[in-house]
């Protein structure tokens, strides 16, 4: 495999996550991922009564287990059904390549070029808080964490390719 199909299939994974993200919050609003916001907006979220303790605890873990299911699925389709990896390294490597992919587009594109300036994400009653808004330090660290972090999910994806040998 080249690396510039690894590229072309990092781009679609990307977009496809991107087209999963942006259906939630056409469906569900911005305010259904307020626990992915900056603090200070998450809490005057909570004091004006727009969202509960519950209902962010319920999203995050709905949220949190349609991404994952998403990020990891569609890896092994691309690692394991397309690029035919069979090796733990392979499909480590692979998945190491398209998780960071995400991680930086996410980091980048989607939260510091997107996010911190599109209304679509404003939350009712925060538009003051432009400083959490422009934030950008708080939504890059993550994919600077990412970067080691990240490992063990691409490592369960080489164990996978390596049983499947």
């Amino acid at each position: 495999m080249s690396w510039q199909t690894l590229a072309l299939e990092s781009a679609i994974y990307c977009l496809v996550i991107f087209c999963v993200l942006m259906a939630i919050v056409l469906k569900d609003g911005a305010i259904s991922q307020i626990h992915n916001y900056p603090k200070p907006i998450y809490d005057r979220a909570l004091e004006l009564g727009l969202v509960t303790e519950e209902q962010v605890r319920r999203n995050r873990l709905r949220y949190k287990l349609i991404g994952a299911g998403v990020m990891i699925v569609l890896p092994l389709v691309i690692i394991l059904g397309i690029n035919h990896a069979r090796t733990f390294w392979d499909g480590f490597w692979q998945a190491y390549i398209l998780f960071n992919a995400w991680s930086w587009f996410d980091a980048l594109v989607m939260d510091c070029a997107y996010f911190c300036h599109a209304r679509i994400w404003v939350i009712p009653g925060t538009e003051d808080l432009v400083d959490a808004y422009h934030d950008y330090w708080f939504h890059l660290k993550y994919a600077v964490y990412g970067l080691a972090f990240i490992a063990i999910p691409a490592a369960l994806v080489g164990v996978i390719a390596m049983l499947l040998a």
